[in-house]
């Protein structure tokens, strides 16, 4: 489970930084909105052997809004093996590390760095990848059609299923490994927050439709 917390969160959002003078660490952190602490507090139970967190806000100046987050470290164990892994010049993704990944890993990636949109007429299962170079995006969505016949295609900075098909393929693989706070990001979830949204017209007008 700890390999694949790790490998999931990295893919997703945590960061290892550079060596540390005395200690010679390499220190591990990932951020989350305070909606997502206890989810983050699993993968550090579970991933960590010392782990620190904090809570911080920030103001973002593109909306002038304030953000509060919650950011668990460890800077006392040693991430070298995973920063050789990750990094280069940049943040990459090879070969040797997608064939590491289990269903628990890419779970985890999911839930760190991807959504799912779904308004009745449009079904979107995006994964961010904006951190990586292109080559290591084309590897991603090489390995997902090779491994597990799912089609990801390229939407800007991130990748893309744009089919209810193709992501129940994702969630049949997937989902059986997400955390339960995090269920918002499922299929179900989204469908049923959508239906009740609809108007009492809409929602006659739709079940007269698939009843058809």
């Amino acid at each position: 489970m700890k390999e694949q917390i790790l490998l999931g969160t990295l893919l997703g959002d945590a960061y290892i930084g550079k060596l540390q003078g005395r200690s010679k660490t390499y220190p591990i952190a990932w951020e989350h909105c305070l909606e997502q602490e206890e989810y983050a507090l699993w993968k550090a139970e579970n991933s960590l052997n010392n782990f620190s967190f904090s809570r911080r806000s920030r103001l973002d100046s593109r909306t002038n809004k304030i953000y509060n987050s919650i950011v668990f470290y460890s800077t006392k164990d040693n991430y070298q093996e995973y920063r050789e892994l990750f990094y280069s010049e940049n943040k990459q993704v090879s070969q040797d590390i997608l064939n590491r990944l289990q269903p628990l890993g890419i779970a985890i990636w999911f839930m760190d760095d991807g959504n799912l949109y779904y308004n009745g007429n449009n079904c979107h299962l995006t994964l961010s990848v904006n951190g990586f170079d292109e080559e290591s995006v084309d590897r991603i969505i090489n390995y997902f059609q090779n491994k597990f016949g799912i089609l990801f295609k390229k939407i800007g900075r991130a990748i893309r299923l744009t089919s209810v098909r193709q992501v129940e393929l994702f969630e049949s693989y997937f989902k059986q490994f997400y955390h339960e706070s995090m269920l918002y990001k499922t299929l179900q979830f989204q469908k049923e927050k959508h239906n009740n949204n609809l108007s009492d017209d809409r929602k006659k007008y739709r079940n007269k439709k698939y009843k058809a």
